[in-house]
């Protein structure tokens, strides 16, 4: 099976997501030396209209008039870690749940262990 993708290329689907989101990643390089840490916590960016969750094992955003959290990169690790966070009291909401699914169901036919969305992200501004 393929490995994750490299931290340069987490970061690029990273800047293309902030900047459709017009969220500023003030300095990419040490961005870089948060997120590959060992135990690193994921780094969150937002502006008025997004919060943007960028880590080594997933790039997701939410728009913030909206509780619906959206993948863009996902792997296997992220999924599994998610998933063993669950308990009988909480559960992940269905349509991160439906995500996780499409995401594995991809990952088998693809043989890999991560799974980029192919989503479009539209500048979402109040007006």
């Amino acid at each position: 099976m393929n490995k994750i993708l490299s931290i340069k290329e987490v970061l690029a689907i990273a800047q293309k997501v902030a900047e459709s989101l017009n969220i500023e990643i003030n300095d990419i390089d040490e961005l870089a030396v948060k997120i590959v840490r060992r135990n690193a916590l994921p780094q969150i960016y937002n502006n008025s209209i997004a919060k943007l969750w960028i880590d080594k094992y997933y790039v997701a955003y939410m728009y913030e008039d909206d509780d619906l959290v959206q993948y863009i990169y996902v792997t296997q690790y992220h999924i599994d870690e998610e998933m063993q966070s669950c308990t009988n009291t909480f559960k992940l909401p269905a349509e991160i749940d439906l995500q996780f699914a499409f995401a594995r169901a991809e990952m088998l036919k693809t043989n890999k262990k991560y799974y980029i969305f192919n989503k479009t992200i539209v500048n979402h501004s109040k007006t």
